[in-house]
């Protein structure tokens, strides 16, 4: 493993490291039992309670300048993590590398290898590029890699969330418990944090059944901290393992190395030059689901090839009933082509028919959401990259009736 760090550092961080993970079996269960009953508004039995609320934003602040690589003031590195994948029955799924070139939160080009894919995403200034299978890959992907570099929500999403923290401890291992007090952050998950300055250990998704990401082998990395090894587990099944294999810094940022390569397909726009649908089929309401009331929202994603006209439509969920009539009409589309640098490229666009009940009625609005920037694989298990919700910028087009 490649590391650039200061031998004291190292030491000292080996010895918490530790401590903690010798007592992360009884910590454990009583921060899942926290967590629970915070959410259901009970009084937790066992932790302290929380210092004011303007200190515990003020924790996760300096967790995320500790714990991020993306965070402000970052300079530009390369890492190389494996992964394994397993089946709930302890079976591997899949095993392969996630490799990273980062320069900005407006730079990056993110690869995936797995046992029979390959896939690229890239992030510049022109939007996000996918090269290779083009198919979202599932959300742990992108969460294998993202607890070692970003493991702590962004700035900004701290700054509109508040919190309430609760102290574990157990011995030498301590733990600052972090969760969302307001459900409408967008945060989905707790934090726990160890040592000065904070690090994130523990991460628990609320709502997924127990899952949670334990971060070990913590090493300093420049003037930060990264995750040696990270261990994804649900309802004491392991699902996932990563291991920091290298991370180095970027001497220079060689704009080649970022450039989307030819056969890259358009993930997200500019809110300057947005997509434009120049021909539009409104799906027929179909009878026999009229005559049943179903009502619901069909989404599509439509690949559409660099003239125009949709090369690939997939369904990713909606009422039965409505599905084939939202696909057919997709599919007689037409956009202008879109350019990038005057050259037309391939892009994804998600689509949503609302049927009411009442027959469809196309209304021509067209509101463009886009993926989180950091969460190339669709949501991620924190809920911080859902790129169907909102958004003023992307590529969502949603059709609703008058």
């Amino acid at each position: 493993m490649t590391f650039h760090s200061q031998d004291g550092k190292i030491l000292a961080m080996q010895k918490l490291d530790a401590a903690i993970r010798s007592t992360l079996s009884a910590l454990l269960p009583m921060a899942f039992i926290f967590l629970g009953l915070a959410a259901s508004g009970q009084t937790p039995p066992s932790p302290t309670a929380a210092p004011p609320p303007a200190s515990t934003k003020d924790l996760m602040l300096l967790a995320a300048r500790t714990s991020n690589l993306t965070s402000e003031g970052a300079k530009p590195w390369h890492i190389k993590v494996s992964y394994t994948m397993y089946e709930e029955d302890g079976s591997i799924k899949d095993q392969g590398i996630i490799e990273e070139y980062w320069a900005s939160p407006d730079q990056y080009k993110l690869m995936t290898t797995g046992k029979d894919f390959t896939q690229t995403v890239y992030k510049t200034q022109d939007g996000q590029f996918r090269s290779g299978k083009q198919e979202t890959l599932l959300a742990m992907y992108h969460d294998a890699v993202a607890q070692v570099t970003e493991p702590i929500p962004s700035t900004e999403a701290i700054d509109r969330t508040n919190f309430t923290v609760q102290e574990q401890a157990n011995g030498t291992a301590k733990l600052s418990c972090v969760e969302p007090s307001n459900s409408n952050s967008g945060l989905l998950a707790a934090y726990c944090l160890a040592g000065v300055p904070p690090i994130a250990r523990i991460v628990v998704y609320n709502g997924q059944n127990s899952f949670q990401a334990m971060r070990n082998r913590i090493q300093p990395y420049q003037d930060r901290f990264v995750a040696g090894d990270v261990i994804f587990r649900k309802l004491g099944k392991t699902l996932l393992t990563a291991h920091l294999e290298s991370i180095e810094p970027l001497a220079s940022v060689d704009e080649a190395l970022f450039t989307p390569s030819d056969d890259a397909v358009l993930l997200s726009f500019s809110s300057k030059t947005p997509v434009q649908l120049i021909d539009r089929k409104p799906p027929e309401y179909p009878r026999i689901a009229r005559d049943a009331h179903v009502q619901g929202t069909v989404i599509l994603e439509a690949h559409i090839g660099k003239d125009g006209k949709p090369v690939g439509v997939r369904l990713i969920g909606g009422p039965a009933m409505l599905q084939s009539a939202a696909l057919d009409a997709v599919k007689e589309w037409k956009y202008r082509p879109y350019l990038v640098h005057g050259k037309p490229v391939e892009f994804i666009v998600n689509v949503a028919f609302t049927f009411n009940g009442n027959g469809f009625v196309d209304s021509n609005r067209a509101q463009q959401t886009a993926p989180e920037p950091r969460s190339p694989y669709g949501c991620s298990l924190t809920g911080t990259g859902c790129g169907m919700t909102t958004s003023t910028s992307g590529n969502m087009i949603t059709i609703t009736p008058r």
